[in-house]
């Protein structure tokens, strides 16, 4: 492990112990809170798997991904529960997408936006040419935002416990995951290696 992945790491773990905690709070039954933070663990941990052995400019960049914007993306679906807002990702709301996909404008994807973009380009060590940041964070959080609708609407259609903030949370987060991982390769070519 670099010097870099150690000095962030405690970052990483309070942000992602923090949404555990959001999960564990925003979900009933000690069953099902138990439950979405193995899963939560999991999805993170996937990254670990995958990238640990090829980049670790990779793997920075869905760990981030992951708890950061993760943590901003439940945060916000807790002060959009909180609101009422009608235009919240949720069980509803993931099947009438076609309605202009105002439901993407929610306190949910502004934080995990405003948490997410800013956090990769202060803790990914590959992010310092701002033509090419711009560019390549444009072309992540596209895939982000597909990866969340595929997995939002895939998921959905397989468990009802989706229409839970939490479970909705974790197929969003799941499809974030996503998304990033399948553009990662065009985001490293697009930002040369300053590691």
């Amino acid at each position: 492990m670099s010097q870099h992945l150690q000095r962030i790491l405690p970052i990483l773990l309070i942000a992602s112990a923090v949404q555990c905690i959001f999960l564990m709070w925003s979900t009933e039954g000690i069953g099902s809170q138990l439950l979405y933070v193995l899963v939560y663990l999991v999805l993170l941990g996937l990254p670990l798997i995958r990238y640990s052995y090829l980049s670790e400019k990779a793997l920075i960049m869905l760990l981030v991904t992951g708890s950061l914007g993760g943590l901003g993306m439940i945060t916000g679906a807790m002060i959009d529960a909180f609101l009422d807002n009608p235009l919240r990702f949720n069980h509803s709301n993931m099947h009438n997408l076609d309605s202009g996909n105002t439901s993407l404008i929610n306190w949910s994807n502004g934080l995990m936006l405003a948490i997410c973009i800013p956090s990769c380009w202060h803790l990914c060590p590959h992010c310092k040419n701002p033509l090419s940041d711009i560019l390549s964070h444009t072309i992540s959080t596209i895939s982000m935002f597909i990866g969340m609708l595929i997995a939002g609407n895939l998921l959905v259609n397989f468990s009802g416990e989706l229409s839970s903030l939490g479970g909705m949370h974790l197929a969003m987060l799941a499809g974030m995951l996503a998304g990033t991982a399948v553009i990662t390769p065009l985001s490293l070519i697009l930002t040369p290696s300053t590691v």
